[in-house]
């Protein structure tokens, strides 16, 4: 028969601080640490079974760091300048009887890092408030993808970065009514994106360069002008607000 279990667990802690400096200036600072296992097995005593075992296995975290700077220039008016970097990574390990039953790479290595340094104002008035924000953001995965040639494994190494300038986020909230609330916002990436492949069957690495202006949440479907402008309402009722978008991307 067949048989098969998996289990996965995740262990972390989150912590943030809001710090004020001076009477017009406040620190704002937080950081997150995941520590991730998952892992499955799989069995058939069937004599025809293809695959008579497997087992699966990965072992990864996550480091997140933020920090913020509230400056307040004027009564109305505050710089934020902003400084942020997240890092993930996880091995997986697969292993299965016949070994060849895996025709295609198995990844054995994976990471993404994400840096961004930028600054935003931010306006306040006595039905509203505005806010504009301009930074630069480097994005970067990689992944190491192992292949056999007989009983020699092979590694192949992908790699992918994205360099934003600019990335520029805006968004406007106005009280029309004491019950009704309006919202907006826009979101852009200016964008250069490389991608290098290097691989033991290739006489040299692969290169690409692209420009291109990237969605917000491309695994969504949508494109980068479909996710340009997003549109909001909240509807107050007491001491609750309803809110409803009509965008991926919320700002």
């Amino acid at each position: 028969g067949r048989t098969c279990s998996a289990a996965l667990s995740q262990y972390g802690i989150k912590g943030g601080v809001l710090y004020p400096l001076t009477e017009t200036t406040t620190l704002d600072l937080a950081g997150c640490l995941r520590l991730n296992h998952a892992s499955s097995d799989y069995s058939d005593l069937n004599v025809n079974a293809p695959l008579t075992a497997s087992s699966f296995s990965a072992t990864g975290y996550e480091l997140s760091l933020i920090g913020r700077l509230f400056h307040k220039i004027a009564p109305q008016f505050t710089i934020i300048p902003i400084a942020r970097i997240e890092y993930f990574s996880y091995e997986p390990e697969v292993n299965s009887t016949p070994q060849s039953i895996y025709l295609l790479p198995l990844p054995n290595s994976y990471s993404t890092l994400e840096c961004e340094l930028g600054t935003g104002i931010q306006s306040r008035w006595e039905n509203g408030m505005a806010v504009v924000g301009l930074s630069v953001q480097y994005i970067a995965l990689k992944n190491d993808a192992v292949s056999y040639d007989g009983t020699v494994h092979q590694t192949t190494k992908y790699s992918r970065t994205w360099l934003d300038l600019p990335k520029i986020n805006a968004g406007v909230e106005f009280s029309a009514a004491k019950w009704l609330i309006l919202r907006a916002g826009l979101f852009k990436r200016i964008s250069t994106q490389r991608t290098r492949i290097e691989s033991p069957s290739l006489m040299s690495s692969i290169e690409s360069d692209v420009s291109l202006e990237p969605g917000f949440v491309p695994s969504f479907g949508l494109s980068s002008s479909e996710q340009a402008l997003s549109l909001g309402v909240g509807i107050v009722i007491d001491r609750f607000v309803f809110n409803g978008y009509l965008a991926e991307q919320v700002l």
